[in-house]
């Protein structure tokens, strides 16, 4: 899948200003399409590392991925934006404890 046709599929309209700003910042990865990997722990530690807005998952997967990744409940006031810069610290820590699985969706850029 490439990076039009996931925002196709995420119901982003690719006329708008959302569409643009995602797929630079999809783009800006190169082979790492970390937002297609089947491990949430992949998922939920590259989100929280990006620093782009808007998220690249929705908020909802973000969330349950984070909760796999932190092994405790995440509440949505903790995702936002201003408070993101908090649970990198937590995110780096439980990202470093666990297994890495090999996913062939990501590359190292």
């Amino acid at each position: 899948m490439n990076n039009a046709e996931y925002l196709k599929q995420k119901h982003i309209s690719s006329g708008t200003t959302t569409y643009q700003e995602l797929l630079e910042i999809l783009e800006s990865y190169g082979d790492n399409q970390w937002w297609l990997s089947d491990d949430p722990r992949t998922r939920a530690y590259y989100q929280t590392l990006d620093q782009s807005s808007p998220f690249i998952l929705p908020y909802k997967q973000y969330m349950s991925d984070l909760t796999l990744l932190l092994g405790r409940e995440v509440q949505l006031y903790e995702i936002r934006m201003s408070n993101k810069e908090m649970l990198k610290p937590e995110v780096e820590q439980a990202w470093g404890d666990g297994k890495l699985v090999e996913d062939p969706a990501v590359h190292n850029h």
